[in-house]
């Protein structure tokens, strides 16, 4: 049985951090403005994709270690949509997962493990063995879109060192079914 988990949370974004921190230095009108303010960014944050969210997901069978982070959009508190689920052993990054979350839990894409793609509709963590090439090519596209999105929401957080990681893997996805 497998259960939901929560992705690791991140500081908030500075913007809102500096706008919490104006807060304080304002008359009470104005800290009421303000914290209406603070909510109505944290309100937008919640709408788009945010890096690291506190966002529920059932883990891949293997990764109970390890710190797992969704970068992707976050739909009734769990992972939804086209992302990447980064699994991190010791501050450094390791398995990971591109590819489309329902609901929280792996829907098709590619998994990337020290023994390479496995790639497909996935059940219980793990790619459903198919011989069937149109999925595998769907599950590789599936997986570039992941991470071109995962490449887009760090140029947006202006991390342009991870969004070029992303997009070199987008590209690296994208060529193996040539």
């Amino acid at each position: 049985m497998s259960m939901l988990t929560k992705s690791a949370s991140i500081k908030p974004r500075t913007e809102v951090f500096k706008l919490a921190m104006v807060g304080r230095k304002m008359s009470t009108m104005r800290k009421t403005v303000g914290l209406l303010g603070l909510g109505l960014s944290l309100a937008l944050a919640a709408s788009r994709p945010a890096v690291a969210q506190d966002c529920g997901f059932v883990s891949p069978p293997g990764w109970e270690k390890a710190r797992i982070v969704w970068f992707g959009l976050c739909v009734d508190g769990r992972a939804e949509g086209a992302g990447v689920l980064r699994a991190y052993t010791g501050g450094k990054p390791g398995n990971a997962f591109f590819g489309r979350m329902a609901h929280g839990v792996m829907a098709s894409g590619v998994m990337e493990t020290d023994g390479g793609f496995a790639a497909g509709r996935f059940e219980n963590g793990k790619a459903i063995e198919t011989d069937d090439r149109q999925t595998l090519i769907d599950a590789f596209r599936t997986g570039a879109e992941a991470a071109r999105a995962a490449s887009a929401l760090f140029m947006q957080q202006k991390n342009p060192s991870s969004a070029k990681f992303y997009a070199d893997k987008a590209e690296q996805l994208s060529r193996q079914m040539d």
